[in-house]
C-alpha cells in the first residue's frame, strides 16, 4: 500500500503520524488554474507575492527565489542557495494571520540530489525548469504545534492572461471548514474568463454532467501574478492568487492559492496542462499532507516501488504497484488501487487518494 498509491502509505502514515494536526488534514495537492472546477471550498489562503529573482551573494553562491504556494493555501516568497547550501522564506500573505512570519536554516544534500532541511523532518528539491519542491514549518492553527507544510514554487512565471489559456487538469483540496480533495478540469480563455467542471473532463464535448462547476475571470497579470475572481450570489469576489508557469516544452502548470473570500474556501490548488512526459520513467519525490516523504522509483514504464519515511520517523520501502497511461483521461495516470495521479512533463506531480483522505505533491528529481 504507497503513498502514490493513494492508498497505503498516505493512510498508514496519517494513522501512524504523532503530529497529525487539524491544520495539517487540510492542506492540499496539485492543481493549478484547476480552481474553477471546484463548488466547494479550499484550506488556506493568501494573496499578492514577491517577485522572482536570483543574486550572486558576496561567497559567490547564487540563491534563487520562487514565488510559491503552501498547501495550506499560503502565498511564500521562497530562497534556496544550492552553492550555499540554505534556505529561508517569508509568509508575504496568511489567512492564518502569519504574513510576515520567517524562517531559515541549512541544508543538507541527499543521495537523490534532494536536500534535507536542519530542524524538522522535510525535503527540499530544485529542478532546472525552474520548480520548487519545499516545505515551511510553522503552526499555522496557533495551537502551540508547528507542522510541515509543503510547498510548490516556480521561479520563471508567465505574465500573460492570453498566455495562460487552455483546458488544465487538476487535483486540489479546499475547506468551509470541512476539508474535501476534487480533481476534474478548468478552461481558461484567452480574455481571462474561466469555468470548471468537477470530476469530468472539458476536452470531451460530450462528457456526462459535472459533478459540481464553478466560473468566474482572471485579472491581468502584475509581477507574474494574478487574481483569480469568482462569480458568487453578489458579483464576482476574489478568491485567491494565481501562478502561471511554462515548461521549455510548452505545458503550463498553474499553483492557486485560495483565501478564503469566496465559495471555493481556503485552500491550493495545483494544475497542468492535458499532456503527460513521454516517460516517467526516474524518481519522482513527494511530500504528504501528514508529514510523510518519500520517492516513487518508475524504472519499467508503468510500474513503480515506493519507500520513504513516515510522520513519526518510522520508515517503508519497496512497495509495489503499477498504473495506466492516460486515465481516467488524458493527462493523469490512474494506480493499480484507483488513485489519480497528476505527473506533469515539467517535472511537477500532485496525487489525488478520494474525497476524505490526505494528498501529497511531488517533483520528479
Amino acid at each position: 500500500m504507497q503513498d502514490f498509491l493513494g492508498g497505503g502509505s498516505a493512510l498508514t502514515s496519517k494513522k501512524k503520524s504523532m503530529k497529525n494536526s487539524n491544520w495539517t488534514n487540510r492542506v492540499l495537492v496539485i492543481a493549478a488554474l484547476a480552481v474553477g472546477a471546484f463548488t466547494i471550498t479550499a484550506c488556506g489562503g493568501g494573496s499578492s507575492g514577491s517577485t522572482s529573482s536570483s543574486s550572486t551573494s558576496s561567497s559567490g553562491s547564487t540563491p534563487t527565489t520562487f514565488q510559491a504556494v503552501a498547501t495550506a493555501g499560503e502565498l511564500i516568497s521562497y530562497t534556496v542557495d544550492t552553492t550555499a547550501r540554505t534556505y529561508s522564506y517569508k509568509v508575504v500573505e496568511s489567512a492564518y494571520g502569519k504574513t510576515g512570519v520567517t524562517g531559515s536554516g541549512q541544508l543538507t544534500l541527499n543521495s537523490d540530489g534532494t536536500y534535507t532541511p536542519t530542524g524538522f523532518n522535510g525535503k527540499i528539491a530544485v529542478l532546472d525548469s525552474g520548480l520548487l519542491l519545499g516545505e515551511i514549518y510553522e503552526d499555522l492553527d496557533n495551537n502551540g504545534t508547528k507542522e510541515v507544510v509543503p510547498v510548490v514554487g516556480v521561479s520563471n512565471p508567465i505574465s500573460s492572461t492570453a498566455e495562460a489559456a487552455g483546458i488544465y487538469n487538476f487535483i486540489s483540496r479546499q475547506c468551509t471548514p470541512t476539508c474535501t480533495n476534487w480533481y476534474g478540469t478548468v478552461k481558461i480563455e484567452t480574455n481571462g474568463n474561466w469555468a470548471s467542471c468537477q470530476g469530468q473532463n472539458l476536452s470531451d464535448a460530450n462528457h456526462p454532467a459535472c459533478n459540481g462547476t464553478a466560473s468566474g475571470s482572471v485579472s491581468a497579470f502584475s509581477a507574474g501574478r494574478a487574481t483569480l475572481m469568482v462569480n458568487g450570489g453578489s458579483g464576482l469576489v476574489s478568491g485567491g492568487s494565481m501562478l502561471v508557469f511554462k515548461d521549455p516544452a510548452g505545458q503550463k502548470v498553474i499553483l492557486l492559492d485560495l483565501n478564503g473570500g469566496s465559495g471555493l474556501g481556503k485552500g491550493a490548488v495545483f494544475a497542468a496542462t492535458q499532456q503527460l512526459p513521454a516517460s516517467a520513467n526516474g524518481n519522482w519525490s513527494y511530500i504528504h499532507t501528514n508529514g510523510t516523504r518519500g520517492t516513487v522509483t518508475v524504472s519499467s514504464g508503468t510500474s513503480f516501488t515506493d519507500s520513504g519515511v513516515y510522520g513519526d520517523g518510522s520508515t517503508y520501502s519497496s512497495l509495489p504497484g503499477s498504473f495506466t497511461r492516460d486515465m481516467p483521461w488524458a493527462g493523469f495516470i490512474q494506480t493499480n488501487i484507483g488513485s489519480v495521479i497528476m505527473p506533469a512533463g515539467s517535472g511537477l506531480y500532485a496525487g489525488y487518494f478520494g474525497a476524505n483522505s490526505s494528498m501529497s505533491v511531488g517533483v520528479k528529481k
